[in-house]
């Protein structure tokens, strides 16, 4: 006879380790557009980078558990995706990859 271990669907689980808040908050941005709650842990830890080792400077985005499978598929997606910048066609403004409208005039990617 097999036992499972038994998680928890509402607690909290890593979907990602983010290189610095700021992809950090990019990869949030796209799990709430999915209806995916998150929180992120040891953003604050970046500030002591060189004090303390640097993976333990990352930031990582959690998820409910309940929420992981599809978190992990739409980053996927992310990871996908060129990375290169892009120019609004609207307002010639200069885009990081992660955008999919004009940070500038909101106007779509082309």
């Amino acid at each position: 006879m097999t036992t499972q271990a038994f998680i928890d669907p509402f607690s909290w689980q890593c979907a990602y380790l983010a290189e610095h808040g700021m992809e950090a908050h990019i990869v949030c941005g796209l799990l709430s557009q999915a209806g995916i709650q998150t929180c992120l842990q040891g953003e604050f830890l970046q500030g002591a980078l060189g004090e303390i080792p640097f993976i333990q400077t990352q930031v990582k985005v959690m998820v409910y558990a309940i929420k992981l499978a599809r978190a992990q598929q739409i980053l996927v997606n992310y990871h996908q995706q060129p990375s290169t910048h892009w120019q609004c066609p609207a307002c010639l403004e200069e885009n990081g990859p992660a955008f999919d409208y004009c940070w500038q005039c909101e106007t779509q990617r082309t």
